[in-house]
């Protein structure tokens, strides 16, 4: 499996990110992600007005953000309830594409302590394993500020209800917002940091950030014919 790469277009492709999976909203086709992601914070600029959004996989398709839930605010502030997880809307047969070459989950899952899970990340390319150390845990991760064209500030925040597992140095740069499976493809979360001493890892919880958006994930259960995770 090639987890496909996606970016907001106002950054490039520097810094893109993973396709953590594929929903739909309002009727439409659509994608999540990371929020730092697909909705990346500058300073004093109103959050998600930057919204073009681009995949790059087995094809190349815009797209544009739709909502999000940023843990950072354009002033620096901390969000005490943001997930750090966005969606974006996909051109119309963009789905196709991207369930042929990356496949869908079983089902959304409930993740549990000591669990042993997997993850593919876009810059990593590989499916790595890990396990659930613990859920609905506080997440001290770093989070980027962009001050102007080429300065960023790094704030501390820390994120509520995370699922975090072991070994924070299983992943790099480019995987934030791909997708944690446990051993039966069922869909638990999305990637959004690590500690900084790379301990653990952190993933929102996937059914959250669902409910949140108001949509409904592509499962193999709804999509007939759909094929596995590979």
């Amino acid at each position: 499996m090639t987890t496909a790469q996606i970016w907001n277009s106002a950054r490039g492709t520097d810094d893109f990110g993973s396709v953590g999976c594929l929903a739909r909203v309002a009727g439409q086709e659509a994608v999540l992600s990371a929020s730092h992601v697909l909705c990346p914070v500058w300073r004093d600029v109103v959050p998600g007005s930057l919204h073009r959004l681009t995949v790059l996989g087995d094809l190349f398709a815009d797209g544009d953000l739709v909502n999000w839930s940023s843990p950072l605010g354009p002033d620096g502030a901390a969000y005490a309830s943001g997930l750090d997880v966005a969606i974006g809307t996909l051109a119309s047969g963009s789905h196709a594409s991207l369930i042929g070459s990356q496949g869908l989950p079983a089902d959304v899952g409930v993740p549990r302590k000591g669990a042993s899970v997997r993850f593919n990340g876009a810059r990593t390319g590989s499916w790595r394993s890990t396990r659930i150390d613990d859920v609905g845990v506080d997440a001290p991760i770093v989070c980027t500020l962009i001050e102007g064209e080429a300065r960023v500030s790094a704030l501390p925040v820390t994120l509520g209800g995370m699922i975090r597992c072991l070994d924070g140095t299983l992943s790099k740069d480019g995987d934030s917002g791909c997708l944690l499976v446990d051993e039966h493809d069922l869909a638990l979360g999305l990637l959004v940091g690590h500690d900084v001493a790379m301990q653990y890892l952190y993933f929102a919880p996937l059914a959250t950030a669902l409910q949140r958006f108001g949509a409904q994930l592509l499962t193999r259960q709804n999509t007939p014919g759909a094929p596995a995770l590979h």
